[in-house]
């Protein structure tokens, strides 16, 4: 059994900044050698883009999975918006640099086709994990899109329709059946929406924010725009979790402001994208679960 949990956000092709968080959550030494027992390490999406190492974190995550297993551990991955941008041949935020690594967009797209290693295991990544009673999706999942793709409130639904549209050569978009693709990778769906971030809300967001507490909260007056957010968003977690029966979701996707990992809604949502990567703020933070307990610590610095 797993004693632990590790989570660690976006890392946008940073080597060394990858290397400094495993070493800072006690995954790895210093020598790149897994030394964590019983651990299972999540990593929520955004390897790639903006950094100019991203194959080269691919391939040390590689490493990692192999050498976990003789340590009664285990690494899981998330697909997270950069991911599924390069899966679909949306080169746009690859540096210069690391594309001209590997010849020009002709060898970069093979590197994300089902013939290479790197290609082949992200398409068959799935887009939210359940660990425990934490739910792990890269940019969060809103109750609406889990019950629009799925009745039944389970996520691997969403996970096969992800993974039948990243490996059928054959997959029609216009199948009635598969439109759901459009909602998950829509900008509302599970790698994409900004809403678990009061931060990122626009006009649009706060005013179905606000029309949803006005249902919930007839004939209270709420005055304050960030209360109004706040209590939209919780509540919107708090049905996810409900649906999902688990206890909180943690997510990457939103750069924190001030380089450390945050908890909202009481415990109930983490947000664990911390601007590691140097093309964001070398910033270094993750998360750290212990299973019988099931406490959760930041871990910084």
């Amino acid at each position: 059994a797993y004693s632990k949990v590790v989570a660690i956000g976006d890392l946008h092709g940073d080597l060394s900044q990858t290397l400094k968080i495993l070493q800072l959550t006690g995954i790895i030494d210093a020598n790149r050698q897994w030394i964590a027992e019983d651990t299972v390490l999540v990593q929520t999406g955004d390897i790639v883009d903006r950094g100019n190492e991203s194959i080269e974190v691919y391939k040390l995550f590689f490493d990692l999975r192999e050498q976990a297993i003789k340590h009664g551990s285990l690494v899981l991955q998330i697909l997270g918006n950069h991911e599924m941008m390069n899966l679909r041949g949306d080169y746009r935020y690859v540096t210069a640099t690391e594309m001209y690594k590997y010849g020009s967009t002709v060898q970069w797209a093979e590197i994300w086709s089902m013939k290479h290693k790197i290609g082949y295991f992200l398409r068959n990544t799935p887009i939210v994990r359940i660990v425990g009673n934490t739910l792990f999706v890269h940019a969060g999942l809103r109750p609406d899109i889990l019950s629009i793709v799925n009745a039944k409130n389970e996520t691997n639904e969403l996970n096969e329709l992800v993974w039948k549209s990243n490996t059928l050569p054959d997959f029609d978009l216009n199948d009635p059946r598969n439109g759901h693709y459009y909602t998950l990778n829509g900008r509302n769906g599970p790698v994409w929406t900004r809403q678990f971030d009061p931060r990122f809300y626009n006009t649009n967001m706060f005013k179905e924010a606000k029309a949803s507490m006005k249902k919930l909260k007839a004939g209270e007056v709420m005055v304050n725009n960030v209360d109004i957010i706040n209590e939209y968003l919780c509540e919107q977690v708090e049905k996810t979790l409900d649906a999902l029966n688990v206890k909180r979701m943690v997510i990457g996707h939103n750069v924190q402001k001030n380089g450390t990992p945050m908890s909202r809604c009481d415990g109930k949502l983490f947000s664990i994208d911390v601007g590691m990567s140097c093309a964001y703020g070398c910033n270094l933070g993750a998360l750290a679960i212990d299973v019988e307990s099931d406490i959760v610590s930041i871990v910084t610095p």
